[in-house]
C-alpha cells in the first residue's frame, strides 16, 4: 500500500512537473513571436519614414505594402497592437487580447510589450503595469 501511495505522488508530481514545462515552453515561444512581431512593425515604420518622410498606423504600414496584411486587424497571435504614430514619433503598445486594462492581483508569465522609434524593445511582466518608456 505504501508503495502504491509513494507511485502515485511520484506520479503526479511529474505530470505537475511536465505541465509547468510545456506551459513554461508555450510562453517563450510566444515571447518570442511577439519580439518577430514588433521588429517586423519597427522595420515597417523606418522603411515607410525612408519613403514618405513620417510614420504612419498599422493601416497605413499595410496599404503601403511595408507591413504584412496579418496585422491589419490589428491583432496576431493573442496580442492586441494598438500603434499611435505622428510625423516624428511613434508609439506600439501590444498587450494580451484578453488584457482590460485592468489591474491584476496575479503574477503573469504572458507579457506586455512596448516600442517606439529608439528601437528599444521593452517587456512588462508585472501583472499591475503595461510596459512603456
Amino acid at each position: 500500500m505504501r508503495a502504491f501511495l509513494v507511485s502515485i505522488l511520484i506520479g503526479l508530481s511529474v505530470g505537475l512537473t511536465s505541465c509547468n514545462i510545456l506551459n513554461g515552453t508555450k510562453y517563450r515561444l510566444q515571447t518570442e513571436k511577439v519580439v518577430l512581431d514588433l521588429r517586423a512593425i519597427r522595420n515597417a515604420e523606418l522603411d515607410h519614414r525612408q519613403l514618405f518622410g513620417r510614420y504612419a498606423s498599422i493601416d497605413d504600414l499595410v496599404k503601403h505594402d511595408v507591413l504584412d496584411s496579418r496585422f491589419s486587424d490589428h491583432n496576431e497571435s493573442g496580442f492586441n497592437f494598438g500603434l499611435q504614430a505622428t510625423n516624428d514619433h511613434y508609439q506600439l503598445s501590444v498587450v494580451p487580447e484578453d488584457y482590460e486594462g485592468q489591474l491584476s492581483t496575479k503574477p503573469t508569465s504572458i507579457g506586455t510589450y512596448f516600442l517606439d522609434g529608439s528601437s528599444i524593445v521593452r517587456a512588462g511582466f508585472d501583472p499591475k503595469e503595461k510596459a512603456g518608456p
